[in-house]
């Protein structure tokens, strides 16, 4: 994934919180004063505090690809594709995530589920949008783009990730209005079963409606100067 975007007018956008690409080892004297490590000092002790999201970040992405520190396997869609995660990180991330894995613990019948990996079969998504939604979980980071868009609206939705709905709110309402409205609509129609499907196909026809409307008031601005 690109680290880096230019706005919400290009094809993929990039939800992190990483102030910078470069690493804390590579930094020197001339660095911005937020990532130079800040000091608390008074006549009993100097402290010093060190922020490195971007290294933080890097690692919860490979725990995913790292099947024995995984604890958890989703499979996910008709080919039940693997997805591998960390239970407890997903659990703290998302309450709905904990009340999911909670539910399949309690399948065990007594079992003890400390270090047994849990399987949960997962059919509402396909594998492309429920890996990304798994790894913004983990990690906070999730590419957008107009095939993905609406089925990770509605995972944001489903797992209550308020901060992910947001940016994707963001994210159609430009593409949208900026005349991308045709592989929205193509990605959005596999999503048909989600509950939330009816009102964010709602909000796409009203965000059409408003680049509609503000055309043709330019139009007729437009032909008034003329016959002016």
């Amino acid at each position: 994934m690109n680290d880096s975007s230019s706005g919400y007018d290009s094809t993929d956008i990039d939800v992190s919180d990483v102030d910078s690409d470069k690493s804390m080892m590579s930094q020197n004297a001339s660095c911005p004063s937020k990532q130079r490590p800040t000091y608390q000092n008074d006549e009993q002790q100097v402290q010093a505090h060190v922020s490195s999201t971007k290294s933080l970040c890097e690692s919860l992405k490979l725990i995913r690809d790292m099947p024995e520190m995984c604890d958890v396997t989703f499979l996910v869609g008709s080919d039940k594709t693997p997805i591998q995660g960390v239970r407890s990180i997903l659990a703290t991330r998302s309450k709905v995530m904990y009340q999911l894995i909670y539910n399949n613990i309690k399948k065990l019948e007594g079992r003890p589920s400390f270090g047994l990996r849990l399987t949960i079969p997962i059919h509402k998504y396909d594998a492309e949008v429920f890996r990304m939604l798994i790894q913004f979980i983990h990690c906070g980071t999730a590419t957008i783009n107009d095939q993905t868009v609406t089925g990770l609206l509605c995972g944001a939705c489903q797992f209550e990730l308020w901060d992910l709905e947001v940016a994707f709110w963001r994210y159609l309402r430009v593409r949208l209005i900026s005349g991308h409205e045709e592989t929205i609509i193509d990605g959005s129609r596999k999503y048909k079963q989600h509950r939330k499907y009816a009102f964010i196909m709602e909000q796409i026809y009203k965000y059409l409606d408003e680049r509609y409307n503000d055309r043709k008031s330019s139009l007729v601005v437009k032909i008034h100067e003329t016959e002016v």
